[in-house]
């Protein structure tokens, strides 16, 4: 996944490689699911539950020093918690699913 790299996070959390390896795969599991709860939110206009799913993965994802997509929560959560915009929302989402689906690649092939 361009501008995301494994030791560079391994060293700023101070772990191992292979244990960093363990934790995402935990994540990517939980964010398959979260991707799932984050669409049925979307489209049923639950601004409540979007807003809680999206503040997960921002953490999950800045835990992790994997920026990209955290910054993409981030914003659907800022968005969720103010000037709510469906379309913009749907984007978000889109957004997020694209990178997430790039970074569980990249870390499969570690």
């Amino acid at each position: 996944m361009q501008g995301f790299d494994v030791q560079c996070a391994c060293d700023a959390l101070k772990i191992s490689e292979a244990i960093y390896l363990k934790i995402v795969a935990r994540a990517i599991e939980q964010t398959s699911l979260d991707l799932v709860a984050l669409k049925q939110a979307y489209e049923s206009s639950d601004l409540q539950s979007l807003q809680a799913i999206s503040h997960r993965l921002k953490g999950d994802y800045a835990n992790l020093r994997a920026d990209l997509l955290s910054q993409i929560a981030r914003h659907l959560n800022d968005l969720s918690r103010g000037d709510y915009r469906p379309e913009q929302a749907g984007v978000l989402i889109h957004e997020f699913e694209e990178a997430f689906q790039q970074f569980k690649v990249f870390i499969e092939k570690k």
